[in-house]
């Protein structure tokens, strides 16, 4: 058997295992960030149990259910944001802080407080955006 015949197998399972790869996930084109730039409201009701993606709503979109605490987020065009912060004495207010996407990673959102400190609250990954849905997903789900 010559050389090439020994080899052929492997060469083949190579250039077929790289073609076959995963390439990175290109944001879809449908992904359109101007949807982002409104208040978003947690939509915990429509969660499912097995699903670690938080569901969020434009703060308008509906009458949400009374809470003790629903976490809110606006985001805006010039990169500023605010965000709802539950206080140790458990009062609830916006926070201003500044937002960007990591332009390295796919939909992944930082957001960072007034002295450029990133939040306990990013990053996430932003698995859905439309007018009125935002999915997100801590990062490394």
């Amino acid at each position: 058997m010559s050389m090439l015949g020994k080899t052929a197998p492997a060469l083949f399972l190579i250039l077929f295992l790289t073609h076959c790869a995963k390439q990175p996930s290109q944001p879809p084109s449908d992904f359109d960030s101007q949807n982002l730039l409104q208040s978003w409201t947690h939509s915990r009701e429509e969660e499912q149990p097995d699903d670690s993606s938080q569901i969020f709503r434009p703060s308008a979109f509906k009458t949400f259910a009374p809470s003790r605490f629903r976490m809110q987020y606006v985001f805006k065009a010039n990169g500023e944001c605010e965000w709802m912060y539950l206080d140790p004495a458990d009062g609830h207010h916006l926070k201003p802080g500044t937002w960007k996407i990591d332009q390295k990673a796919d939909r992944v959102i930082r957001i960072y407080d007034v002295n450029g400190q990133l939040t306990a609250y990013s990053p996430f990954r932003i698995v859905e955006l439309g007018k009125d849905i935002l999915r997100i997903s801590p990062v490394g789900f």
